[in-house]
């Protein structure tokens, strides 16, 4: 898996979350496999998670969505 991919999955679990009604990604790709993402989600009772996370994707196996 790239990077690129994880990212994209983060963006994409986000956006399918109905409690999160705003988010921002800041996103930082260091190599094909390594990268931080930093972000700020609010939710719909207005509390804010702030986080931030440095991901290596080397050797992740790509699962299939059944």
């Amino acid at each position: 898996m790239l990077i690129t991919e994880y990212f994209k999955k983060i963006e994409i679990n986000i956006a399918a979350c109905p409690n999160v009604i705003e988010s921002q990604l800041t996103k930082d790709i260091r190599s094909l496999h390594i990268g931080i993402v930093e972000g700020m989600l609010t939710f719909t009772d207005e509390s804010v998670l702030y986080f931030i996370e440095f991901v290596n994707v080397d050797g992740f196996v790509k699962s299939q969505n059944l």
